[in-house]
């Protein structure tokens, strides 16, 4: 009899040198998976966990088929060398996803049941929006999607990735040879095109794309939409956060505190959300909004001190704490990432945004009405526009909405942004 699966498995993980948690983490599963996994309580996992595994563990040639042919789910070679001459892999995460189960769900049914074509992810910088596309790649990847990843930043990947970055561009109009490359890629199979970083995409060559593979489908991340016909807008926005008391956070902790956990750990392997610490971590959590990017260029500070003491530095110098982080130039960065998406808001839209902003608690509709002066019915197309850009959050339960303007928008924005934070 061969090797289990499971075997295969441990052995990988630990010439990886990784935990089952860390793998969990890179392979976006849960660690009790891959634990059952690895002592076979589960016998045949399903083909997209073996991809993801086989990602996470970057197996290749004949690791990843006798990999494969272990949890019985090897192709056929002639299909495996057709999906490799057709895609490129998506990037890799360094870490897991938290707390995006709800979109990750939304937008692959989305995007399988053609019901949207053209995506794009919007929200304020750090928030998580490449990570999300991400995870929608890789899955969509595993299921033997062409995938075709563009990315601003590196060299191209593939042969025509300059001239897909040209085209949408709208910059030159070497439309010949985008068609031909994709031909030789989507053909009539479904197909999904990332875009990341694409504040400059014209979005009707988007849609001319669209139109002439019918099979296509493009997801882009940006800060603010594209401003297309048919784009589908979807706000990524920070996540869920805690109470502001945060007496209980240790027990139940949300997805905010999770990921905080997660990043601490790199400085600080046993840090745990505890009774003592509780509250100090929801207010954290509230004072930085929750955003995956800021909260990790902060989680190196508790390697030096405490909870209350790392609240206590936000608090008081809420910049210098957000710039000082994992690049020097992060605060311009989010700065600019504000100052942008203020400037790309309507007439009408920023005259709301600026009676609202010095407001540090959450707000209805209604209320945004009363204090803006505009009428409800323009109020609710108002908010839809912040939460576009990524200004606002929604803060209140599905059946009493309610949002509040994001604290680093406040900060950056000139008005102060600690009264609501559940702080001393």
């Amino acid at each position: 009899m061969g090797t289990s699966f499971g075997t295969i498995l441990r052995d990988h993980r630990q010439r990886a040198g990784i935990t089952q948690r860390q793998l969990a983490d890179l392979a976006g599963l849960s660690e009790r998976a891959v634990r059952d996994l690895e002592v076979k309580r589960t016998h045949r996992p399903r083909l997209d966990t073996v991809r993801m595994l086989v990602q996470a563990l970057r197996l290749t040639g004949r690791a990843q088929h006798d990999f494969e042919s272990a949890a019985g789910r090897a192709r056929p070679a002639d299909l495996a060398s057709h999906a490799l001459s057709g895609s490129i892999a998506p990037p890799t995460p360094t870490n897991g996803l938290v707390g995006r189960e709800q979109e990750v769900h939304a937008l692959i049914d989305w995007l399988v049941t053609r019901s949207e074509r053209l995506v794009t992810l919007t929200g304020v910088g750090g928030v998580g929006k490449t990570r999300l596309a991400a995870d929608i790649a890789r899955r969509l990847h595993a299921d033997d999607w062409p995938v075709l990843w563009i990315s601003r930043q590196g060299a191209p990947q593939f042969p025509f990735e300059g001239s897909i970055r040209s085209y949408l561009d709208g910059s030159t109009a070497n439309l010949a040879d985008v068609v031909q490359g994709l031909s030789d890629v989507v053909g009539d199979k479904p197909s999904l095109l990332v875009c990341d970083a694409a504040e400059s995409i014209d979005p009707l060559c988007a849609q001319l794309l669209l139109q002439r593979f019918t099979t296509l489908r493009i997801v882009l991340t940006a800060r603010t939409p594209a401003g297309g016909p048919s784009e589908r807008v979807f706000p990524v926005f920070p996540l869920l956060l805690p109470d502001r008391g945060g007496h209980e956070q240790w027990h139940e902790p949300t997805a905010s505190i999770l990921l905080l956990r997660n990043y601490v750990r790199y400085y600080v392997p046993e840090f745990d959300v505890t009774r003592e610490n509780g509250r100090s971590l929801a207010a954290i959590c509230n004072l930085v909004d929750g955003v995956p990017g800021t909260m990790k260029q902060i989680s190196s500070r508790f390697a030096f001190s405490s909870s209350d003491c790392v609240l206590d530095q936000i608090s008081r110098d809420y910049v210098r704490v957000v710039s000082q982080g994992t690049t020097h130039d992060s605060a311009p960065g989010v700065a600019e990432s504000v100052h942008s998406a203020v400037a790309e808001l309507t007439g009408r839209s920023r005259s709301f945004f600026g009676r609202l902003v010095r407001i540090p608690d959450s707000w209805s509709v209604d209320e945004a009405a009363q204090i803006s002066g505009y009428s409800d019915v323009e109020a609710v197309d108002f908010v839809q526009d912040l939460l576009a850009h990524g200004l606002a959050m929604p803060t209140g339960k599905p059946q009493y909405p309610q949002f509040r303007i994001l604290n680093m928008v406040r900060q950056f924005h000139g008005a102060p942004a600690r009264e609501h934070c559940g702080l001393p």
